[in-house]
């Protein structure tokens, strides 16, 4: 899709929504209560008088860790997984108020929470056509003047590595072994290949939740689109996690093209990939180490370096190739669903390093013989918009092609787009100035500590 088509969608909609759904002035979602029914926990919801109910299972945590904190610093966890979690909310009804009924906090929570969710929020408010500059508003039970910190807890030497079962996550896993600390797989929802994943690596201990939001939620919405909970809410629960076990280090598996911005509308950068951004982890790693005292460390061990240089280092890793699934509309059924901008960026990425054999090993068969598969390619090569999709940047998408093409000099294709398409669409690419920029490791804009850097730097030389 092009600019301009993309842009052509967002204001038709925007105004049919000001006539079909015209925003009011008090349009509060309020956060009522939590109650935990162990290992549950429960929270309550309210707009406009209709209630909801999410639920999360703590599966790894006991009553006693629930219960080694006061109830004032439980409040004001659940509180941060509430807010993260809220975003669901928005495809409900205009939102521009939430409101936290069983904690108090200050300006460092609030800021925060305001600044995050409105800009997590952009790619669902400029696909389903609103306003982008509409202020969001959060508070909590009582106004406080100074920031809120929770007491001071011991954190030791280890490492909680976020498992979303695909490629990223494996490798991270991989190299916190490879600096000797402790560690624990963080799984959101423990799938079929989630788990494999755990069984695969035979090392690091095993920690997880469940999660389900109100089915009324969709009943009730005026707007298609669900805006997901994803990192944002990841981090929050992960941290919950941290706090209580004592886990110094909470390591996501973000890389560094996912900074680049789909499109900017109006001076507000639109990114499907925005909790997964360097703004985001820097804004969490600040939050994290203010309300706990510089306690627990949050970063991206891959923000260093670009998706084809995480791929190089898996690429060491043959075990996984036929356990990961990095597709996000497959992966909940075990399967690649090869039909989307996601599988064709990962064949480019795994075919740049990979024979076809251990192509076939991954996807189950050779999979850029498909079409469909090779039209995403063209355009994750060419295309104006950046697909919305967990993708690389254009140059690094060419740099790919031209090193699956080069590793199969005599491969064809029996329908459009042939050989010679593909080949048209990276030529012009510059091989060893794209390799200097997309399989080096940058020394800056990232927030890995020296233990981690050291690893990351001999996994990529």
């Amino acid at each position: 899709m092009n600019h301009l088509k993309a842009l052509s969608k967002h204001y038709i909609r925007r105004v049919l929504n000001e006539i079909r759904y015209p925003q009011g002035k008090d349009q509060t979602l309020f956060i009522n209560s939590w109650s935990l029914q162990h290992p549950l926990i429960f929270i309550e919801y309210e707009f406009k008088g209709l209630h909801y109910q999410n639920k999360i299972e703590f599966t790894d945590l006991t009553e006693d860790d629930f219960k080694s904190v006061d109830a004032d610093t439980l409040n004001l966890l659940v509180a941060h997984i509430a807010i993260m979690m809220s975003n669901v909310f928005f495809k409900i009804d205009h939102i521009n108020r939430i409101e936290c009924r069983f904690a108090a906090f200050g300006p460092n929570w609030t800021e925060f929470h305001q600044y995050l969710l409105s800009r997590a929020l952009g790619e669902f408010k400029f696909l389903q056509g609103l306003s982008l500059h509409h202020p969001l508003t959060v508070a909590g039970n009582a106004v406080c003047t100074e920031d809120t910190q929770l007491p001071l807890r011991e954190f030791n030497e280890q490492c909680l590595v976020m498992n979303g079962g695909g490629k990223d996550s494996i490798t991270s896993g991989e190299l916190a072994k490879q600096a000797g600390l402790p560690f624990a797989w963080y799984t959101v929802g423990l799938n079929t290949v989630r788990k494999a994943v755990i069984d695969t690596a035979a090392s690091g201990d095993s920690l997880s939740i469940t999660y389900k939001t109100d089915s009324k939620i969709g009943t009730d919405a005026k707007f298609s689109y669900t805006p997901i909970a994803g990192p944002a809410f990841i981090s929050s629960t992960a941290l919950l996690h941290a706090y209580l076990k004592g886990y110094k280090y909470i390591v996501f598996s973000n890389e560094r093209s996912a900074d680049d911005p789909n499109l900017i509308v109006a001076g507000v950068e639109i990114n499907h990939q925005y909790s997964k951004s360097l703004d985001f982890e820097s804004h969490y790693r600040n939050f994290a180490q203010s309300v706990t005292q510089g306690g627990v460390h949050y970063f991206s061990l891959f923000r260093p370096i670009y998706e084809l240089a995480i791929v190089k280092i898996f690429s060491q890793y043959p075990k996984y190739f036929d356990k990961f699934i990095s597709c996000n509309i497959g992966i909940s059924k075990n399967i690649w669903c090869k039909k989307c901008e996601k599988c064709a960026f990962i064949l480019l990425c795994m075919g740049a390093y990979l024979d076809d054999d251990e192509i076939v090993r991954i996807f189950g068969e050779p999979l850029m013989q498909n079409q469909h598969i090779r039209k995403h390619v063209m355009r994750l090569c060419s295309n104006q918009t950046k697909a919305w999709e967990c993708v690389g940047l254009q140059d690094e998408c060419r740099l790919a092609l031209r090193m699956y093409l080069d590793r199969r000099p005599t491969e064809e294709f029996s329908a459009a787009p042939y050989r010679r398409d593909l080949e048209k669409s990276c030529a012009g690419i510059s091989v060893p100035a794209a390799r200097a920029e997309f399989l080096s490791v940058k020394p800056e804009g990232h927030h890995v500590p020296e233990r981690f850097m050291a690893v990351l730097k001999q996994a990529c030389s």
